[in-house]
């Protein structure tokens, strides 16, 4: 997985870089990913990016692979 996968970095030079992005919306200069996942998928609603839990990555991969 860890071949398939880049983990995003959300550290203050992460915020820093997305607040002074030319977005209209903090998050979704954030959101620059392909995707979110979560074990908890209610906590990340009106995203612009696909929330997966943790299952459905899998799934995701195996079809990619």
């Amino acid at each position: 997985m860890a071949k398939a996968c880049r983990i995003a970095t959300l550290n203050k030079a992460a915020i820093s870089t997305a607040l002074i992005a030319n977005f209209r919306d903090f998050q979704d200069a954030i959101n620059l990913l392909d995707a979110i996942v979560t074990h908890n998928t209610e906590d990340c609603v009106n995203l612009t990016v696909p929330i997966l839990t943790h299952s459905e990555l899998i799934q995701e991969l195996e079809i990619l692979s």
